[in-house]
């Protein structure tokens, strides 16, 4: 009796359209991460004092912007990252519990340190923001 060892394996289409989106994923979150190394890469060498994740924010900002990089290459990819964004502040609020101490003598300046600087960058973006949708709506 003859065995047919090698019969065709049918993938499902909804596999293959998880797999296409992941591969596009991984792909799109490779692209940032290339930005952002050019971006230390850069700041390394050139003395501005402006850390090298903020050039590669500035790069991919005037990249979209000029439409050199079209949205759609890292739209996917960004909007995971920004879903997931709370998972990257797990280990620092872990690191800071190991300073209990320092916490317990300065936990309240440090809260209102906080709580003004973020009220300040909340103000401000918010500020932007809405000049740059005015101006768009004038266009």
């Amino acid at each position: 009796m003859k065995i047919d060892c090698m019969k065709t394996a049918t993938v499902s289409p909804v596999f293959l359209a998880k797999a296409k989106m992941l591969l596009k994923i991984v792909a799109q979150i490779s692209l940032l991460v290339v930005i952002a190394w050019l971006g230390n890469l850069i700041s390394r060498h050139i003395a501005w004092g402006i850390p090298g994740n903020i050039l590669g924010i500035v790069f991919l900002f005037i990249a979209l912007e000029l439409r050199i990089l079209p949205l759609s290459w890292v739209e996917s990819g960004a909007s995971l990252l920004i879903a997931e964004l709370v998972l990257f502040f797990i280990p620092s609020a872990v690191a800071v519990i190991q300073f209990e101490p320092l916490l317990k003598q300065n936990g309240l300046a440090f809260f209102l340190v906080i709580t003004i600087s973020t009220l300040g960058v909340m103000l401000v973006v918010g500020t932007i923001t809405e000049t740059l949708m005015r101006y768009r709506e004038r266009r």
